[in-house]
């Protein structure tokens, strides 16, 4: 399944720091491909791709998603996730177990694992049946049990833990219907973002911006062929532990 042609992609996530520069990245680098993203608020300034309104937590607006696509009457070669919470309002990552909050650990989990759920249901009949696909979800090393090794932030790392585990779930139903699908998770390395700003300070590993963070991305998909289906992989291609 290397070298991935793609006619017709979905972001969701479109309008956030990694998705905006995937989708300008993949307009310059495919001019004439079909690109519909999602976004919680449709801004007045875009970069001139199809937005649809989606609130990941609201079943409603998964439900009219699936509707608006079926009315495209298009199948998608490329979807890629770039949604993520690290924070939610005031609720800091957790240092302790005396600030765990049981409501706002519950928001964290709706948008980073339980989205991938519905992503799954709702979109994956919009991929292309007969020709190879893949479908991406930006995860975190920090969601690696194995390099887990100062603890803390419960609520990321579990809920990027959890999706690793769902996307595995969801490649091995696809392989079973026979599906020319490849799901992978993707740490796309440390990047400055809205979500990772305030936590740079000290970090001494290389650092990207959102346009090296979606060109590093950009080709584990287009050249995917040393991954399995629901692999769990490096911004530079190795594999992470579970």
């Amino acid at each position: 399944m290397s070298n991935l042609e793609i006619s017709n992609v979905l972001v969701i996530g479109a309008t956030g720091g990694i998705g905006r520069s995937m989708t300008d990245l993949i307009q310059v680098k495919y001019p004439g491909v079909n690109i519909i993203g999602t976004t919680r608020s449709i801004p007045k300034n875009h970069n001139g791709i199809s937005l649809i309104e989606l609130d990941v937590t609201n079943t409603s607006d998964w439900e009219n998603l699936s509707l608006k696509l079926a009315d495209l009457n298009i199948k998608f070669d490329l979807i890629i996730s770039c949604i993520g919470i690290l924070e939610y309002g005031n609720y800091l990552p957790e240092k302790s177990l005396r600030t765990v909050d049981f409501d706002k650990i519950t928001k964290i989990f709706q948008i980073n694992t339980i989205s991938a759920l519905m992503l799954g249901k709702h979109c994956f009949k919009f991929l292309n049946p007969k020709t190879p696909s893949v479908v991406a979800f930006l995860s975190a090393m920090v969601g690696s049990i194995g390099e887990n090794e100062i603890g803390g932030w419960h609520s990321y790392r579990a809920s990027k833990t959890a999706l690793n585990m769902i996307v595995k779930n969801m490649a091995i139903e696809l392989a079973r219907n026979r599906k020319p699908t490849k799901l992978l998770s993707i740490h796309p390395g440390t990047t400055e973002s809205n979500l990772s700003n305030k936590y740079l300070k000290g970090v001494k590993h290389k650092v990207w911006d959102t346009a090296g963070t979606a060109n590093n991305i950009l080709e584990i998909l287009i050249n995917n062929d040393p991954f399995e289906s629901g692999d769990f992989v490096n911004w530079d291609g190795r594999s992470i532990a579970w």
